[in-house]
């Protein structure tokens, strides 16, 4: 169903059972997957796929031209949005600044009010992202994470899969899977809860543990621990992602307890 005040001038492909509410802007090559809904005044913009069962909360954005000074609008870009996410009102999300790229989000996501998902960042699947919480541009966050409202998160900074930050947190540096950070770049210890989990192996927690004391809590520097760590078997899938993660290159370095606010 269209509202008859919504203003909808696709080139792409709407599901007949797409609601679309009052006063909304569908405008470009859209194509918006069954049994999804665009409430009052959300704007869908250039190039933008929406996966099925999501909620395109009131005055959200997706689509927009990049904050990205050198952008020339006439970049064909755009957003990918899986199924069964949940944007909150007045979400932002910008389309790719690269020519025939896009800014992602996989599925199952809930993004609270506000939140701003910037150019050419990659959101995977499962996460909550907190009201008014910022992601600059080229921000990678993985799977299961839970970041906090007012967070911010510098440009090209990695987040793995099941870390977590709190409210009013700041990233510059990269946060590793499992791993929970407070204040600015700063590690608070292991993302407990997610330890917790019935879905994760007893014997994976327990090796995410011993993974997490080798490597960022210990004597030796971080390249000195990861050759230690090259040197032994690690069995779980998780406990091997950690240290990939860490053996992965970074533009921007990762988080410690060594780091200064």
């Amino acid at each position: 169903m269209i509202h008859p005040s919504a203003i909808v001038e696709s080139s792409g492909t709407i599901s007949e059972d797409v609601e679309i509410g009052p006063f909304a802007v569908v405008t470009g090559e859209i194509n918006i997957g069954p049994a999804s809904r665009i409430e009052a005044h959300a704007q869908i913009l250039n190039h933008t796929s929406i996966g099925a069962h999501c909620l395109i909360g009131a005055g959200s954005v997706i689509g927009s031209d990049p904050q990205d000074l050198a952008f020339d609008s006439n970049t064909s870009s755009g957003v990918a949005i899986g199924d069964h996410n949940t944007l909150r009102e007045n979400v932002t999300i910008h389309r790719s600044s690269l020519a025939d790229k896009q800014t992602t989000l996989g599925h199952h996501n809930y993004l609270h009010a506000g939140a701003h998902v910037g150019h050419d960042c990659a959101v995977g699947h499962h996460n909550v992202i907190g009201n008014d919480a910022l992601l600059g541009g080229y921000v990678t966050v993985g799977n299961h994470t839970r970041l906090g409202a007012g967070s911010v998160y510098h440009q090209f900074v990695r987040i793995g899969n099941s870390a977590s930050t709190p409210d009013l947190a700041g990233l510059s540096l990269d946060l590793p899977p499992f791993v929970a950070s407070f204040a600015v770049n700063r590690i608070a210890g292991l993302n407990h809860v997610a330890l917790e989990q019935p879905e994760l192996e007893p014997a994976a927690a327990e090796e995410i543990k011993k993974a997490y004391k080798m490597l960022l809590t210990g004597d030796l520097n971080l390249s000195q621990a990861l050759k230690e760590a090259a040197d032994m078997d690690w069995h779980s899938p998780e406990a091997r992602d950690f240290i990939a993660f860490l053996e992965a290159d970074s533009k921007k370095g990762v988080c410690s307890k060594l780091v200064a606010v």
